[in-house]
């Protein structure tokens, strides 16, 4: 893969480019000792299509699409920090009009725990007899994925507290938790959508472009 890669001790963060969206299509990911401890973190937001005004190697800022001439609503700047073990992600809004609006926003999460040299390869592994979890703990997500004595875990937190969409309860792979019966093997986890909720930008004129609103999403993986 050719793209952009941050890296802290045996953490590496591999996107397409600067910023960008984890579609967990490719080798993209945040890796932690070469295990994929996220394969999907999509950034979703209601209303308008956001376009890419500016991309550094830790922030990206859009705007929502706008006719021609027209200014934009709102930016949203997206930051990231990769540390050891760890991806620390903020949002910051800052609204551009004078009276309220509100902004929904959110993310799809997946965790595959794939392994990076495994993606890079040809082959098919079959790991039908792996169990996945993915649950709320405390008020986090949590992935967790366990195979022949291998273990790992994701865990999301978020600050204000996200809200899963649907609610997420804990689930398995190798044997379907509901009929008992064995899982058909599936080759990526079922996307869990995390909801921050809605975000009032309400400006009076003369203090437009004052107010910022953020959010900070963190992303830990934990091994044995």
């Amino acid at each position: 893969m050719t793209g952009h890669s941050v890296v802290a001790g045996t953490t590496c963060l591999l996107t397409a480019t600067a910023g960008a969206d984890l579609t967990g299509s490719g080798v993209d990911g945040l890796f932690i000792d070469d295990c994929r401890h996220l394969s999907r973190l999509v950034l979703r937001v209601q209303g308008s299509p956001l376009r890419v005004l500016r991309r550094e190697s830790d922030s990206t800022v859009y705007a929502p699409e706008t006719a021609r001439h027209e200014d934009p609503p709102y930016l949203l700047v997206r930051r990231r920090q990769v540390l050891p073990g760890r991806l620390i992600e903020s949002l910051e809004l800052t609204s551009f009009v004078a009276g309220p609006r509100t902004i929904e926003v959110g993310y799809e999460l997946a965790a595959d725990f794939a392994d990076q040299f495994e993606l890079r390869s040809a082959r098919a592994f079959d790991k039908s007899d792996a169990i996945r979890t993915a649950g709320v703990v405390d008020g986090r997500l949590v992935f967790s994925y366990a195979r022949r004595g291998f273990t790992r875990t994701t865990t999301v937190d978020t600050s204000p507290a996200a809200v899963p969409s649907p609610p997420v309860e804990a689930n398995t792979r190798g044997v379907d938790a509901v009929s008992g019966e064995e899982a058909e093997p599936l080759a990526k986890e079922k996307p869990v959508q995390a909801d921050l909720g809605p975000v009032l930008l309400g400006l009076d004129p003369e203090r437009a472009g004052a107010e910022v609103i953020e959010h900070t999403i963190q992303y830990t993986g934990v091994k044995p």
